[in-house]
Order: C-alpha cells, then structure tokens, then sequence
C-alpha cells in the first residue's frame, strides 16, 4: 500500500549523481582535479554553507545534459513510482528551463512532470505554487531533496519531507532531526511503497 499518491523530486543529488558529473568534468577539463580522487573531492571543494552539500558547478550545459550520471536505481525507481500511479513532479532550478526539462522527460519515458524554479525565489512559494496547480493534497505528496535549506523550505510549509543523503553530505542539523533520511533511491522506494 502506496503511502503518498505524489511525489515531488529535486533531480541534481537526487536522481542524478551532479556531484559524480562534476568531478568527471573537471578530471578531464580542469588542472587541479586531473590527479585528484574521488574520495579526496571535500579536500579541495567548498561545502554550500546552508545546503549541507559539496558546491557542483559545470560550465559546460551541454557536457550536463548529455554526460550526466543517473544514480543506480533512478530509472527503476520513475517506473515503479509511475507503476503505482503515483504522481511524479521535478522542481529544479536551471539557467537552461527547456534543455533540462527535455532532459528529464527524455531520460525517464515522459513519466515526471517538470516545474521549472528560479535560482532567486525561494522553493518554497514554487512548492506551494505546484501544489495549487495539480491540485495535490499537501499530507499526501512528499518532497525529496539532497539540501538542507531545501528540506528546511519543504518543512516550514508542511510538505512531508525526505532529504537523500548524498555522498559527502552534512548530517541534517538538530531542527530537521524529524526529517527521514535515506541512502539510496531503493531505500526511498520502501519508504514510499513498504513492501
């Protein structure tokens, strides 16, 4: 028995390995990470202060769009998700609205809806604003993302919230302790649909 009927995904460090695509790029395009580990990324990479996450940044949209890694599970996940007719949603804020959304509908069969955001306007007001236009009932639609601020957006409105742990990532502060946090994207599936 499903325990949500929507879900509203973030897609970098949540279904896609964004951290994975920048360390590639930059292996192959920038001096400083051509010798570097993967392990080693936090040595040399800064931390977003209120996000709890290693700072990913490609300059090469095309590289993106077409280089991107999924993390194991994601494809699988969308179908199975889908499969149960849960609603499926993305939040993402990109320079590139179009491209990304292709992107995403491209890689996961049309299956996810795709709502751009705006780096400058707080998630939470374009959660409120998706809710209102598929008319999705708040206590049965979860939000999952890999950021604390974002998590912390998702809290302060009532969404019901899971942060993905992604590689690297800061333990979620004392005030969202309550927040469920998974690993995997399997282990998001049970949350959703307990076996």
């Amino acid at each position: 028995m499903k325990k949500f009927d929507a879900v509203i995904f973030d897609i970098d460090g949540v279904l896609v390995n964004t951290l994975r695509t920048f360390f590639n790029y930059h292996r192959t395009h920038t001096p400083a990470y051509r010798n570097l580990r993967y392990d080693d990324l936090p040595q040399i990479q800064p931390r977003y202060p209120s996000g709890g996450i290693l700072k990913t940044g490609i300059p090469d949209y095309e590289y993106y769009l077409t280089r991107r890694v999924l993390y194991p599970y994601a494809r699988e996940l969308i179908h199975n998700l889908y499969k149960h007719k849960i609603k499926l949603f993305c939040l993402s804020g990109t320079s590139h609205p179009d491209q990304k959304g292709q992107m995403i509908r491209e890689l996961f069969d049309g299956k996810i809806t795709f709502e751009h955001a705006p780096y400058n306007v707080p998630k939470e007001q374009y959660l409120v604003a998706l809710l209102k236009k598929y008319s999705l009932d708040k206590q049965r639609t979860v939000f999952i993302d890999d950021r604390i601020d974002m998590v912390r957006d998702a809290v302060k409105i009532g969404l019901p919230v899971v942060r993905r742990l992604v590689r690297f990532a800061t333990p979620s502060p004392m005030d969202l302790a309550h927040v469920p946090c998974v690993h995997s994207l399997r282990e998001f599936e049970q949350y959703i649909i307990p076996s």
